[in-house]
């Protein structure tokens, strides 16, 4: 099941998603404007094949508020059960 969790600890944000039994993880140190490494090209790097519409997800993924949130979380547990990641 597709999660996504954001925490703050010593002046570091990170954002992890956990999807197709992989975990990502974006992280933001304090006073830079720029993570090392997004969400969305950890997750296009492994599993090139996604699908448009799970794309399109990722790449509004860390700019939504929390409903949108819990909707693009519900559509990416779809899209694992339709691969048959989960049951």
């Amino acid at each position: 099941m597709a999660s996504y969790k954001m925490e703050i600890k010593d002046g570091i944000l990170s954002k992890t998603l956990t999807f197709m039994g992989m975990e990502f993880t974006e992280v933001w140190e304090e006073r830079n404007t720029h993570c090392a490494d997004s969400l969305e090209g950890q997750v296009l790097r492994a599993l090139p094949d996604l699908e448009e519409s799970e794309k399109e997800i990722l790449e509004e993924l860390t700019a939504m508020d929390e409903d949108e949130l819990l909707d693009a979380i519900y559509a990416l547990t779809v899209y694992e059960k339709s691969q048959g990641e989960i049951s």
